[in-house]
């Protein structure tokens, strides 16, 4: 019995070991910073990108801003902390920020029908009628994965578009399985404005990018473009990047993937997901905001990243929920056409990490999963492996 105590005894001293030194890397470790600056100038060495913008927060702090490269590979313009890009997907998160908003403002519920706001809502299941904005924002709405997203890239409007969804197939019951969408997420700015009386574009301003000074944010194809220091979108041809005209598409359901910003903008949004802006994002908002509604096992086996080392997944209100080697983080990523973004954000260690690229290249993706193995100590590996974009030396 006290050989079997002190086994015990020891085995708690040696988690509780393990849990503290798990804790005690710390974010602003000066090693760490200088390797990712080091990291950052080979990615840009590599050619695979015009241009790429990091920018990383802690402790109610922005910590560090990295802006790389040029806005357009015709262009000698350098890109700076203020250069405007396309978010993509991650304007879900600011669009479910704003129905927060509202919802602590009184002008709403999150189990408010869409349909009481928005009549013109429907699908074929019937049950429809009752879909609540919760499970709108947590892509619960019963459709298969990318409902119509082929149709609405290869169309001339919106409206016709939205007209099919009613025929569209269900895979199960609403609420009851996840499936990624951007169609049917749209339609939050339509319930932002029955529910405030104010145009989606009029609101994010309003009630979002002023107060969080997000003074480069804006919504909208028009937009982007609204001045000189912006990110052109690249496509990889013949081993070059090239310069392409933004489309539309993505535009035409903003609510999912409609808005623009900068990598000083982003810190602002991340530290208001980290709570620190509870002026204009409450931390009640901001926890729902971040509470997984729906288990999205399929995660799990995405880049070899999710598949080493993420033990669960979820989704939340506009971001993702994952189990990282036993410490929760939120995350979302963003793809169009010529852009790409990711986010992630540990609330454990009160910091966040946005990275922006204007051209399709997976390359800098990797340094998500870097950033995180340093914070929680994970044994190093070459997510990125830098070295195979450059020809070995001959003997």
């Amino acid at each position: 019995m006290l050989l079997a105590l002190l086994q015990k005894l020891f085995f708690c001293f040696v988690s509780l070991a393990c849990v503290a030194n798990a804790q005690a890397r710390a974010v602003n470790n000066a090693q760490d910073l200088q390797r990712l600056d080091s990291e950052l100038r080979t990615i840009m060495a590599t050619g695979q990108t015009p241009a790429l913008a990091l920018g990383m927060v802690h402790n109610g702090s922005v910590l560090l801003t990295r802006a790389l490269g040029v806005q357009s590979a015709n262009s000698t313009t350098p890109i700076d902390a203020q250069t405007r890009f396309r978010l993509a997907s991650l304007s879900k998160s600011v669009t479910a920020g704003l129905i927060g908003k509202f919802v602590q403002q009184g002008f709403l519920q999150w189990d408010s029908p869409v349909n009481l706001l928005v009549p013109s809502f429907r699908l074929q299941d019937p049950n429809s009628l009752f879909m609540s904005v919760e499970q709108l924002l947590s892509q619960r709405t019963g459709l298969k994965h990318h409902t119509l997203d082929d149709e609405m890239e290869s169309a001339s409007d919106i409206a016709s578009i939205r007209a099919l969804l009613p025929k569209a197939a269900n895979i199960c019951k609403i609420g009851e399985c996840y499936a990624y969408q951007n169609l049917t997420y749209s339609y939050a700015a339509d319930v932002a404005y029955a529910a405030s009386g104010q145009f989606f574009d009029v609101a994010l301003k309003r009630e979002l990018f002023e107060p969080l000074a997000m003074h480069r944010a804006n919504y909208g194809l028009e937009s982007l473009s609204e001045d000189d220091n912006w990110a052109r979108g690249h496509e990889r041809q013949w081993r070059k990047n090239i310069p392409i005209d933004v489309k539309p598409n993505y535009y035409w359901v903003g609510a999912a993937a409609g808005i623009n910003a900068s990598v000083s903008d982003m810190q602002q949004w991340m530290l208001a997901l980290l709570a620190y802006r509870p002026t204009v994002l409450a931390p009640e908002t901001v926890k729902y905001l971040r509470t997984s509604q729906i288990n999205t096992p399929g995660e799990l086996y995405g880049p070899l990243w999710r598949r080493t080392r993420l033990r669960s997944a979820g989704y939340a209100l506009g971001l993702r929920t994952f189990d990282y080697a036993g410490h929760p983080v939120w995350f979302h990523a963003g793809a169009v056409q010529g852009y790409r973004a990711m986010m992630i954000g540990s609330p454990e260690k009160k910091a966040a990490v946005i990275v922006l690229w204007n051209s399709e290249s997976n390359l800098p993706a990797g340094l998500i999963p870097t950033i995180l193995d340093r914070w929680f100590d994970q044994n190093p590996h070459d997510w990125m492996q830098l070295a195979s974009y450059f020809p070995k030396k001959r003997r």
